[in-house]
C-alpha cells in the first residue's frame, strides 16, 4: 500500500511531500529521496507512525497533525475541476493543471460569458436592477435566462464527460453530483457594474433536497418558462436572469480558476468579484509532481448511487 501525505508547519504551510508504505516513508520533494536524511524505516514489529514520533521532535498528532493525507498522489488532478495547490491557499479558487489541453473550451467559455455579460448590462440600462425591478419580466429577459441556463448545462455536461460519466439523457439528478467535489455551494459573487446588489451565491441551496432542479430557483424558472411560455412567462424575471448569468461565471471559474477562466486583466475578471470561495481540506489540494511524469488526469469517482440524485 502506497499513500501520500503533505507535511505542514504550525502555520499550515507546506514543508514537504511524503510517500508512505507499511514499513517506511520518504520525503519525495527533495534529493536524495530514498536513503537520504528524510527516509525512515521502522524496525520489524514497530508501528511506523510510532517510530516517526520517537525519532522526530517536530512530529505532531491530532487536528493539526504534521502529516495530512492526500486524496490524490502528487501530479494527479481531476479534469475540469479547479483546486488549490498549497495548504496556505485553501480558501482560494485554485487552478486546473489540464487547462492547456482545454484551451479551446476555455476560449469558447470566455466568448459566451462576454455575450451574457454584455446582454445583461444592456438590459439593465433599460430596467435598473434594484428593488421591485428585479421581478420585471419580458422577452429579452427570458431569452437571456434561457441562454445562460443552457450555458450552465453545457458546463455541467462537459465536466461529467471529462470525468468519464456519460449518461444517455443527463438531467439535474446527474448534474448535482458535481456540487460536492467542486464545492459549488461555497461561491458567492458581487457585480462591479451593480455595486448596490448584495453578493449572490447561485448554487447555495443546491443539493438541499431530493429535487435538484427546484433547489435552484433560477433554474426552475428557466424550466418553467422554457416549456410553458404563455402560462409561466412571468417566471422569467430579471432576478433569475442575473442569477443564471452568475451561475455560468461560477461554473467557468470552478473548472479552470479565476484568471484562466475570465482572463487576467480582461473586462470579465474586472466585473465579477468572488467574495466567497470554497474552504478546501488539505487532503483535497493538487500537489505538484516531483518526477518527469508531470501532471496526470484522474477521473473523479462519483458515487454510483448518490442519495440526492432524485427526480429533476
Amino acid at each position: 500500500m502506497v499513500e501520500h501525505y503533505v507535511q505542514l508547519d504550525h502555520l499550515n504551510g507546506r514543508i514537504g511531500t511524503w510517500e508512505f508504505t507499511d514499513r517506511d516513508c520518504v520525503r519525495i520533494d527533495t534529493t536524495p529521496g530514498r536513503g537520504g536524511m528524510y527516509h525512515f524505516t521502522a524496525p520489524d514489529g514497530v508501528d511506523l507512525w510510532d517510530f516517526i514520533g520517537e525519532k522526530c521532535a517536530w512530529f505532531r498528532e491530532g487536528p493539526n497533525a504534521t502529516f495530512q493525507k492526500l486524496d490524490l498522489a502528487p501530479g494527479q488532478y481531476h479534469p475540469r475541476m479547479a483546486r488549490p495547490s498549497a495548504p496556505d491557499m485553501l480558501g482560494e479558487v485554485g487552478f486546473c493543471p489540464g487547462e492547456d489541453e482545454d484551451r479551446i473550451a476555455i476560449a469558447k467559455i470566455r466568448g459566451q460569458l462576454s455575450v451574457l455579460t454584455r446582454t445583461l448590462e444592456e438590459l439593465c440600462q433599460t430596467v435598473h436592477p434594484e428593488g421591485a425591478n428585479l421581478d420585471v419580466y419580458g422577452h429579452d429577459i427570458r431569452n437571456l435566462l434561457i441562454l445562460a441556463c443552457t450555458e450552465v448545462e453545457a458546463h455541467w455536461r462537459g465536466i461529467l464527460q471529462a470525468n468519464g460519466l456519460k449518461p444517455d439523457r443527463p438531467n439535474t439528478a446527474d448534474y448535482v453530483k458535481l456540487c460536492r467535489p467542486m464545492r459549488l455551494t461555497d461561491y458567492a459573487i458581487s457585480i462591479a457594474a451593480f455595486p448596490w446588489l448584495e453578493p449572490i451565491a447561485p448554487f447555495r441551496t443546491w443539493g438541499a433536497s431530493d429535487k435538484p432542479s427546484q433547489d435552484l430557483p433560477w433554474y426552475q424558472a428557466y424550466n418553467d418558462t422554457k416549456h410553458d411560455r404563455d402560462g409561466r412567462f412571468a417566471r422569467a424575471t430579471l432576478r433569475s436572469a442575473i442569477e443564471a448569468v452568475l451561475a455560468s461565471v461560477v461554473m467557468a471559474v470552478a473548472q479552470f480558476g479565476l484568471e484562466r477562466a475570465l482572463g487576467d486583466g480582461a473586462l470579465l475578471i474586472a466585473n465579477y468579484t468572488f467574495v466567497e470561495a470554497p474552504m478546501w481540506k488539505v487532503g483535497e489540494i493538487y500537489t505538484p509532481a516531483y518526477d518527469v511524469a508531470g501532471w496526470q488526469s484522474v477521473d473523479f469517482k462519483f458515487a454510483p448511487a448518490d442519495p440526492l440524485a432524485g427526480n429533476s
